[in-house]
């Protein structure tokens, strides 16, 4: 709870903590798992203790152990990735971008207040004059001939929603991130979207790949410098 500093895992971490509060703490390992006898009326928690197995012994399945009534622990990735970016971003630009995560203080429709936004990140420059920015995490494969279709393999329902948080945030421009699906990073694709109003304001939607995995020489320093490379490139048109 200490280490944290999203509001949202913050109240995960507490709900938690209350959940455990009487819970007494004690060192376990693997072998203590292995001792534990249940009762006939307590069959369900078989399944946590081959996940306490699993996290105790330090892998993700054994391929040697079929008695397991599971092998592997999944995690919501769309969730890890957004949550990736948006550290990424807080800890590396945080001099020249106010960084918000999952921002949701406003909402579509005034009367009556109703359809609230959450932005995955929103950026606002700390240069004076305020450029605001959203980047929506897209933890997506866009299919491999995706460059030779005119919607670059972008959902018509997610530029639609970038569309409607742009309008009410009065924001004209937008990211989507998504991972790379190769070693070698796409270009960029870029959308216009020019307003019905006599033309006057223009949304300017961009999606791009970010190095999000590799599968030759992974270093954490070469990583974290070509991320840090393709954000610098992107976020620098807009406040220089």
């Amino acid at each position: 709870m200490n280490q944290t500093k999203f509001s949202e895992n913050l109240r995960m971490l507490q709900d938690v903590v209350f959940i455990l509060d009487e819970v007494e703490d004690l060192h376990c390992t693997v072998h203590d798992i292995d001792r534990i006898s249940l009762n006939s009326f307590f069959e369900d928690y078989s399944v946590l203790l081959d996940s306490c197995k699993l996290i105790l012994s330090q892998q993700l399945y054994s391929s040697n152990t079929y008695d397991l009534s599971q092998w592997c622990l999944l995690f919501p990735m769309e969730y890890i990735f957004e949550d990736f970016l948006a550290g990424f971003l807080q800890h590396k630009f945080y001099k020249d971008w106010k960084i918000e995560y999952q921002k949701s203080d406003e909402y579509l429709s005034n009367t009556p207040k109703v359809f609230n936004m959450q932005h995955d990140i929103f950026l606002t420059s700390t240069d004076g004059t305020e450029k605001r920015v959203i980047i929506d995490t897209k933890y997506k494969v866009r299919k491999g001939n995706f460059k030779t279709d005119p919607k670059k393999g972008v959902d018509q329902s997610d530029l639609y929603q970038m569309v409607s948080y742009a309008f009410k945030r009065g924001c004209t421009d937008i990211i989507l991130v998504y991972p790379n699906i190769s070693d070698n990073l796409n270009s960029p694709d870029s959308f216009e979207i020019v307003s019905g109003f006599e033309g006057n304001e223009k949304i300017n939607i961009t999606a791009i790949e970010i190095p999000f995995w590799t599968m030759n020489d992974f270093n954490e320093r070469s990583f974290d410098e070509k991320l840090f490379q393709v954000m610098e490139k992107h976020l620098n048109k807009f406040i220089r």
